[in-house]
């Protein structure tokens, strides 16, 4: 039963896109069955302080109905191990706003393997996972004259629920919202479970220097990202799974301005043909028992 809990909604976004000049965006998953382990004797609690964050969203009361069959055996779904690789883009806008002809740029974006901890709640019957892992992103590009300012249009890491395929709800991560938290009840047979997800981002740029031509100017760029994710639910429920979309980002400028938040009850995939989960890579976070 209590397995079952993480099934909650969520805001449903193939990819995250951060903005600024020389500040590239922010966020993240799954492998098979990464393995649970203790925090270190010198630290008996999450690294971050869970008090304290960018942004909060709370949703509404989800019924949570199971028919005994794990969603995510009744697809054919691709569970790896070790880092993922996916798309990554950066669009590039000149001094009037506009964007360049040879822009986007495409990059290899790198997921590590996760690594999880497991901490003590303050609230009985509950435990805290801590999941880290981290996001690289080498970006080369090259434009005619100067630029204004770019677009990073980046992979995340999202959540699913193994048993039931809802998507834990997430809030878009950008450089002035480097920390979320999500949370809300969720009733499964009659029971009322608080569950609380949280998100923190730490950008780094080991690499950032350019070159300014006379005809083009060319700009090299290492971004390094560690996540952690913090799941606050009821001990014993090993549902938590991580998924990334590893297909060809698509979205166009005009995409990013646009674009709006939803946040609906979602189960990943409803309605879609069973090829759709061609372009995701999925991992197992908590050992089934």
């Amino acid at each position: 039963m209590k397995r079952l809990i993480a099934s909650i909604l969520t805001i449903s976004v193939a990819a995250s896109v951060i903005t600024g000049c020389n500040k590239p965006p922010v966020e993240t998953s799954v492998t098979t069955r990464a393995t649970e382990t203790t925090a270190p004797a010198h630290r008996v609690g999450p690294r971050h302080n869970l008090n304290n964050v960018d942004d909060s969203l709370t949703f509404e009361d989800t019924y949570i109905e199971y028919d005994g069959t794990p969603w995510a055996e009744q697809h054919d779904l691709n569970f790896v191990t070790g880092n993922i690789e996916t798309d990554f883009v950066r669009i590039m806008l000149d001094t009037e706003g506009n964007e360049y002809d040879n822009s986007p740029f495409h990059a290899v974006e790198t997921i590590t393997k996760p690594t999880v901890k497991t901490y003590p709640s303050d609230r009985d019957g509950y435990v805290v996972h801590e999941i880290n892992y981290s996001v690289d992103i080498p970006v080369d590009v090259w434009i005619p004259g100067s630029y204004l300012n770019s677009f990073d249009i980046y992979r995340s890491v999202k959540y699913i629920d193994y048993y039931t395929g809802y998507c834990y709800p997430t809030i878009r991560m950008t450089n002035d919202t480097l920390s979320t938290r999500v949370s809300g009840n969720v009733i499964y047979n009659g029971e009322t479970y608080f569950v609380e997800f949280y998100q923190f981002n730490e950008t780094t740029y080991p690499e950032d220097y350019s070159t300014i031509g006379d005809v083009y100017s060319e700009w090299h760029q290492t971004v390094h990202m560690d996540i952690t994710s913090y799941f606050i639910v009821p001990r014993g429920y090993n549902g938590i799974t991580m998924y990334v979309n590893v297909g060809e980002i698509t979205t166009t400028y005009a995409d990013v301005l646009v674009w709006e938040p939803v946040f609906p009850s979602k189960i990943l995939g409803e309605g879609e043909d069973e090829d759709y989960f061609d372009n995701y890579e999925f991992i197992a976070l908590i050992p089934m028992t």
